[in-house]
């Protein structure tokens, strides 16, 4: 699932890996509001951990979920798109602009980025770079309970990688409902359906042209 109108995170080591490369520059560049924004919902629905304790929310969903957020734009709201497969544990992320998806494999961090206008795939392998997000391990502090959508959320304090103090809204199965920053609405869930999700979902075409850049060095 959180680009960004207010002060935004550095980009990481997915998106300066991509943004060396032709067409994926620019789904990088279109997008960067809209995957900044996106950042407080990527920072706990990627992260590396997901047991939920009494200091910190579950971090990802347990169960297939389809959920389109609404995001602050630089020109207004925008809409993203994200569907996990649990059981697969696959993400899909639908941004604002059309005709563009990534294909996010959570247990081995590969990257699938879709251009269908040119029918072409840019694969990026994360080796043990952290995906996008916060730091693995970072504090947080339990909140009031909400309701968004009506399912009820219990609000959570942390920070970003910037340092900054970000509100999340969680869900107890692990399903982002609202991040806010400084005061200011990130994203927040628009529509939220538990579902099955079926392979198709997540299908990369076989047939379409990839262009794989030179992976991240993994640790020894």
């Amino acid at each position: 699932m959180t680009n960004s109108v207010i002060a935004s995170p550095r980009l990481g080591a997915w998106q300066s890996m991509t943004l060396r490369r032709g067409w994926a520059a620019r789904l990088w560049i279109a997008t960067a509001q809209a995957r900044l924004a996106m950042t407080a919902c990527f920072a706990f629905t990627l992260s590396s951990y997901v047991a939920y304790a009494e200091d910190r929310p579950l971090t990802q969903p347990t169960r297939d979920v389809d959920v389109i957020y609404r995001i602050a734009g630089p020109d207004g709201p925008l809409e993203q798109r994200l569907r996990w497969g649990v059981t697969l544990g696959k993400l899909r992320v639908d941004p604002p602009s059309p005709g563009l998806y990534m294909i996010i494999d959570q247990q081995t961090h590969i990257m699938q980025a879709v251009r269908e206008a040119d029918r072409s795939v840019v694969q990026v392998d994360g080796g043990d770079k952290a995906l996008p997000g916060a730091a693995p391990g970072g504090r947080f502090t339990k909140g009031e309970v909400a309701q968004i959508q009506g399912l009820p959320c219990t609000l959570w304090q942390t920070n970003d990688l910037s340092g900054r103090k970000v509100s999340i809204c969680m869900t107890s199965d692990g399903v982002m409902l609202r991040a806010e920053a400084d005061g200011l609405v990130l994203a927040e869930a628009t529509a939220v359906k538990f579902a099955p999700l079926g392979e198709a979902v997540f299908r990369v075409p076989s047939n379409y042209r990839k262009i794989m850049p030179a992976p991240v060095s993994r640790k020894p």
